[in-house]
């Protein structure tokens, strides 16, 4: 027998990363009007990897951090996912 062998009777355990990964996600608003007034009051992030490939300098991830009122975008690369809230 090829495959993996699967009893559908079988009550699957609970796997809080499959729930983690699946959480609601919001887009930026479309209208004009509706951004936050206050510099820095909302951030977007995003963590970006593991990447098929590394950069020259070796990194897998990528960070992006996005400010809601300026849309200012600030990009942070590192070798491995712990390091996005330790400061350099």
């Amino acid at each position: 027998m090829h495959g993996l062998s699967i009893n559908k009777d079988e009550e699957l355990e609970f796997c809080e990363g499959y729930v983690l990964g699946k959480q609601h996600k919001e887009s930026f608003p479309k209208e004009r009007g509706s951004r936050v007034g206050e510099v820095l009051r909302l951030i977007h992030y995003d963590v970006c990897g593991l990447a098929k490939t590394t950069s020259f300098g070796g990194v897998w991830y990528f960070f992006t951090f996005i400010d809601d009122c300026s849309r200012k975008t600030f990009c942070y690369f590192c070798k491995e996912k712990e390091n996005v809230f330790q400061s350099s």
